[in-house]
């Protein structure tokens, strides 16, 4: 999770959620305001089954501290939150859900829609951003990873394939983030309550959905486990795109649908990219408990992208 986050509990027994904002990764406090003023205004928006309440305080979300520190907080919604899938009807009602969501918010104005985060989906960039840490960071970090770097920059052509077809697609408003942990599922685990972690609401194309929904919802292990092989869960994937196929045919292009498993390959190699420039970087953009999170997470990442590939190549 990118922002630190806790459960708190008053005197009253109410419980809510209480986040301090990331403001390495989220710059600009204005936009992020602004637009989750937009989207819990918009009548046409539907985040999920049950809406994030933010309190406000003289009729402002984010507060700051004396220290600078911006804050939020909202009301806790009871449910479960899994970071691996745990069957797969999980995995089906959850690419339902997102199938809708991308549904339920076509016809929005999509210029009102700011991103909250500058370039997250520009692969380009992050190609750019992986040669600058190569260049200036972590020289220790950089030399022992020789190896995981020149088998990493090999499978490029992926991500060149990627950034071509993503401009011949419609552009819709996204969820972003659509990681396993960021559902609440009820107690029985048979809906879904909530999407949560909507700053990364922004305006893209259902294949880096897709895809991060493959990315995190396929894996076997947590992110940090360092599982070397047999990481790709390929029974979930089927049920995962035909859930996601049958709940969107009539809406989705004839495009859209045949590049969704390329859009999956893509963002789980992008993914890869990501935690291996933090970790260059000396990880100043995720959460670490041990020094070499990010390095684990990237080879897992990485392992996962050459399986699905295989999977979709046999």
């Amino acid at each position: 999770m990118i922002h630190s986050t806790f459960l708190v509990e008053d005197l009253k027994g109410e419980k809510y959620i209480l986040q301090n904002i990331n403001t390495t990764v989220f710059t600009s406090i204005d936009s992020l305001r602004g637009n989750l003023l937009k989207k819990f205004h918009l009548k046409k928006i539907k985040l999920s089954n049950t809406a994030l309440n933010y309190l406000k305080h003289s009729g402002r979300i984010f507060l700051e501290d004396v220290h600078r520190e911006i804050w939020r907080m909202y009301d806790f919604i009871p449910g479960l939150v899994y970071q691996t899938v745990q069957s797969i009807n999980q995995a089906t009602i959850s690419a339902n859900a997102l199938a809708r969501f991308h549904h339920d918010h076509i016809g929005i104005d999509l210029s009102s829609i700011e991103s909250p985060i500058k370039d997250f989906t520009n692969f380009q960039c992050r190609i750019d951003k992986l040669t600058e840490a190569l260049s200036k960071g972590n020289a220790r970090r950089i030399i022992e990873n020789t190896i995981f770097t020149e088998v990493l920059l090999a499978q490029m052509d992926c991500i060149d394939a990627f950034i071509k077809i993503e401009k011949t697609i419609p552009r819709r408003l996204i969820h972003g983030d659509p990681k396993i942990s960021n559902f609440i599922f009820s107690e029985e685990s048979l809906t879904i309550r909530a999407f949560i972690d909507l700053d990364t609401i922004m305006v893209g194309t259902v294949l880096y959905d897709f895809g991060d929904m493959i990315r995190s919802f396929t894996n076997k292990s947590a992110e940090t486990d360092s599982l070397t092989t047999n990481v790709f869960n390929s029974e979930l994937y089927d049920a995962i795109l035909s859930s996601y196929l049958e709940a969107g045919q009539f809406f989705l292009s004839k495009e859209e649908v045949g590049l969704l498993p390329v859009g999956a390959l893509a963002v789980c190699l992008i993914q890869a990219i990501r935690f291996y420039t933090d970790y260059l970087n000396g990880d100043v953009y995720y959460q670490i408990k041990n020094k070499d999170d990010n390095l684990i997470r990237a080879k897992n990442q990485f392992q996962l992208y050459l399986e699905l590939k295989d999977y979709l190549d046999s």
